[in-house]
């Protein structure tokens, strides 16, 4: 009854975000701003600046400073998240030109620019980020490394916009692309010329050929589920971890209560997105609460893993779970609602931002259809493993549930800092003779790949400790 009651309200959360989408059609983005003149006025500064005439960079600046002045609350009004990015360039570009710094002021100038014209698009669609990737193509080939290093930032934060198009059509392409975007960030980062054309032409050529597809009933069903199966599984085996404590009722309701909390998080993040501010400006924040969020769930999985695996010995799981219920009130099930909380935001999120990114490409009838359909494929797969638990012998099934549990550990550290990476959070160092396994979210770059390795070793060494003690046991 719990992990039906869990389903139940998961699905109830959700479905609210579509009682949102189709309670308004009025977008905040819909404000449009005469940029002509402020873009006009920044090329002219920068031919001041590439001729290193700074007082005369300065003073047609300060057009561009009267124009922010006036057009600052309006901007606020369409997305504050960019209008704040505006605000910050601004005033970082005009430090570089005061101290006549042109390197810094040439690339603050540039951002800034590119940062106003975003302002006033009103779609991102995967054509246009197709574009966007021509456009790069263009400027690595005229060396132009300041706008390059502009435009591949760019790309990395407006994948959020578009990556819904993507994973709906091609988890394969999905995946290879997440990582051909840290490759480009990188190639960038050390103009490597050769290296950014190469990932550029891979993407292009990938993303093409899904960008004129139709969305069907079937592609929508297919984020909830896939998206969704990982938590699902989850909270499913930490409810199985806990049915043998004496306080097992009280144990369930703490991973529910988690897990459902973690549903409304992620349903009032994805409304806040909606309706405040963009799917574009939430990007760096929505990589910083997934790469967080897949660290720390995977230290967490690696002690649920070996304590499930150490539950493969019934009588010594029995008596455990007495003493951890003698000696603490909540017998450290708030550790186990955490893991939950975060593993259905972590996924709950991504769901949220993908439907988002499917609104106007297919009628909202498909969308809910497809979302039901989805939540429901869902629901079975949840049935068939209470049916699955409760044939399958106790120290199988948990020794088959650790196995899972450790292979979700490395996928969600390799995942959570490969998404800190794309936020900037960590060095985008990228080694092409490292292996890349999607499946195990393994990426060519030795800050994932060496904790993604400490935990495959942290297992050998549990298992093998385990083997000796057993076998000392007999």
């Amino acid at each position: 009854m719990d992990k039906r009651r869990m389903l139940v309200q998961i699905f109830l959360s959700v479905s609210l975000f579509f009682a949102f989408l189709t309670t308004t059609n009025h977008r905040a983005d819909e404000i449009a701003f005469d940029i002509a003149q402020p873009t006009a006025s920044i090329e002219e500064t920068l031919s001041w600046v590439d001729q290193a005439d700074f007082d005369k960079a300065e003073q047609t600046y300060q057009e561009v400073k009267k124009w922010w002045t006036m057009e600052k609350q309006a901007a606020k009004k369409k997305n504050t998240t960019v209008a704040q990015q505006i605000d910050l360039k601004v005033g970082q570009a005009s430090i570089a030109l005061l101290l006549e710094d042109s390197t810094e002021a040439k690339k603050e100038l540039i951002a800034l620019e590119q940062a106003i014209v975003a302002m006033n698009q009103q779609e991102h669609s995967l054509g246009a980020y197709i574009n966007k990737l021509v456009q790069l193509k263009t400027m690595v080939q005229e060396e132009s490394w300041e706008e390059v290093q502009v435009t591949t930032e760019q790309l990395a934060s407006e994948w959020l916009s578009v990556e819904g198009d993507v994973v709906s059509r091609s988890q394969a392409i999905y995946d290879h692309s997440e990582k051909n975007l840290l490759d480009l960030k990188h190639a960038a980062e050390t103009k490597n010329k050769e290296a950014i054309l190469a990932t550029i032409d891979d993407m292009q050529k990938e993303l093409s050929s899904i960008d004129s597809a139709d969305y069907s009933i079937i592609d929508v069903a297919m984020i909830p589920f896939r998206e969704g199966l990982e938590a699902m599984l989850i909270i499913s085996l930490l409810l199985s971890v806990v049915k043998q404590r004496e306080n097992s009722k009280k144990a369930k309701r703490w991973i529910l209560g988690g897990s459902v909390l973690g549903g409304l998080t992620s349903l009032a993040i994805g409304v806040l997105v909606y309706y405040v501010l963009s799917v574009v400006a939430f990007g760096t924040n929505s990589q910083l609460i997934n790469g967080y969020s897949g660290v720390f769930s995977s230290v967490m999985l690696v002690f649920v893993g070996i304590w499930m695996h150490k539950s493969s010995d019934v009588q010594k799981m029995t008596s455990f779970y007495k003493e951890k219920s003698q000696n603490s009130a909540t017998g450290g099930v708030v550790g186990l609602a955490a893991l939950a909380f975060l593993a259905v935001i972590r996924e709950g999120l991504e769901i949220v931002i993908f439907i988002i990114g499917l609104v106007g490409k297919v009628s909202m009838q498909q969308l809910i259809a497809g979302f039901l359909l989805g939540t429901f494929l869902l629901a079975v797969v949840a049935i068939v493993l209470f049916v699955f638990e409760r044939r399958l012998p106790l120290k199988a099934f948990f020794t088959l549930s650790s196995l899972v549990i450790f292979y979700l550990a490395i996928k969600f550290m390799g995942s959570g800092i490969h998404s800190l990476q794309l936020a900037n959070q960590l060095p985008n160092q990228v080694e092409t003779y490292l292996p890349t396994v999607t499946a195990l979210s393994i990426y060519p770059s030795w800050i994932s790949f060496i904790p993604q390795l400490l935990i495959i070793g942290i297992i050998i060494v549990y298992l093998l400790q385990r083997k000796k003690e057993n076998s000392h046991e007999k």
